[in-house]
């Protein structure tokens, strides 16, 4: 598995926008191959955004890459922010909760 971590910055009164804009595209996300899962993540004290997206494959990621990148500067623009970074990571370990 591969995860894909996006953090986004702007103004804090707009963070609105920017999860509505994010809850309209997630069926887009869903509908790309490979994709496993997603998570949105707001800093409580930060103040900072993350979206993290979870691919079966490297290769998933990498196909997806194009556009997930169309789909995250689309929901930046909407709601007044800016992509800082966009970093791809192994997912070494995952934990399902008890059972």
């Amino acid at each position: 598995m591969e995860a894909r971590v996006s953090t986004y910055a702007g103004p804090s009164e707009r963070r609105a926008e920017l999860l509505q804009a994010l809850g309209r595209i997630a069926r887009e996300v869903r509908q790309l191959d490979g994709f496993q899962g997603a998570y949105v993540l707001v800093g409580r004290t930060c103040g900072q955004l993350v979206t993290m997206t979870v691919w079966e494959s490297a290769e998933a990621a990498r196909d997806s890459a194009a556009e997930a990148k169309k789909i995250r500067t689309q929901v930046a623009e909407e709601s007044g922010q800016t992509i800082k970074s966009v970093e791809t990571y192994d997912v070494w370990l995952h934990l399902d909760p008890p059972q």
